[in-house]
């Protein structure tokens, strides 16, 4: 089960690698920053909120994902594979906190 789970969370993190121009922000760093930011506020940000209090503009955002269903989906996979990347390390406490946040 762990490595089916596994499977499917590194399939999820090459979402967009294909982008047809070169992107020079990565995924995981605009998932970093915006998961930063709703922590930070304890709620989804607003576009108002992440074109002021972000490093990255909300149209880098949706360059990428196209619509904030498809970001959303993306931050819970990209939780997910932080976790599972703590399971694998035996970090179990590690692990435990990012699934909570997902």
């Amino acid at each position: 089960m762990l490595r089916v789970m596994t499977v499917l969370c590194m399939a999820g993190l090459f979402w967009h690698v294909g982008s047809a121009r070169a992107q020079t922000t990565s995924p995981e760093a605009l998932l970093d920053a915006y998961y930063d930011l709703w922590h930070q506020l304890g709620r989804q940000p607003t576009s108002e909120e992440v074109e002021s209090q972000s490093s990255f503009t909300p149209d880098e955002y949706m360059e990428t994902w196209q619509s904030q269903e498809s970001l959303r989906r993306a931050l819970i996979d990209h939780l997910y594979q932080r976790a599972l990347e703590a399971a694998l390390r035996r970090d179990a406490e590690a692990a435990a906190g990012y699934y909570e946040k997902c």
